[in-house]
């Protein structure tokens, strides 16, 4: 009787030891998913909120987009976020100028300021205070990106705080560069 006894216990625990084994295995491919999703998110592409109105109308204040964090080469139109020179805050902005890219200052006889990328139809406008910040920083009201940087002016130009305001930045303080 006692033997019984015995294997009854034994049986009873064999099924708590099967389950105790499935838990661990889903609770372990959880945490394998969670972990592959954290080195995704973190190293290769994340998302990002949208704040201010500079990117308007193409990006609204509120909307999420996704980033790539490993493409570290950005192209003319492409979108990105980095870390503002000035100021360690992030800043969403459009690639107008690569390296090689010039620019060139303008004023017309109606003190009309502008930017303008040569052998290229964009011109961009300027304030005052940006026309003074570029033509003081360069020499004969015309500048070259140079090799490692980009140009970058938000698509709202008249609220927008961006390259007129504070130059050239260096591709390394880029964080991402928006998926299409």
């Amino acid at each position: 009787m006692e033997n019984n006894k015995l294997l009854n216990n034994e049986e009873q625990k064999q099924p708590i030891s099967k389950k105790q084994k499935r838990i661990t295995a889903i609770l372990m491919g959880v945490v394998a998913v969670l972990l592959l999703l954290l080195i995704i998110f973190v190293f290769i592409v994340s998302p990002a909120t949208i704040y201010g109105e500079s990117m308007s109308p193409t990006l609204i204040d509120g909307q999420m987009i996704m980033i790539s964090r490993i493409n570290r080469n950005p192209q003319i139109n492409d979108i990105v976020i980095y870390k503002k020179p000035t100021e360690n805050k992030k800043v969403i902005k459009r690639v107008v100028g690569v390296a090689g890219d010039t620019f060139v200052l303008y004023q017309d006889v109606n003190n009309y300021k502008t930017l303008r990328k040569e052998n290229s139809d964009m011109i961009f406008p300027l304030s005052a205070n940006q026309y003074y910040f570029l033509s003081s920083q360069y020499s004969k009201n015309k500048f070259t990106i140079k090799i490692g940087e980009v140009f970058t002016i938000g698509d709202n130009y008249e609220n927008s705080v961006d390259g007129r305001d504070y130059g050239a930045i260096q591709i390394e303080s880029i964080i991402g560069i928006k998926i299409n």
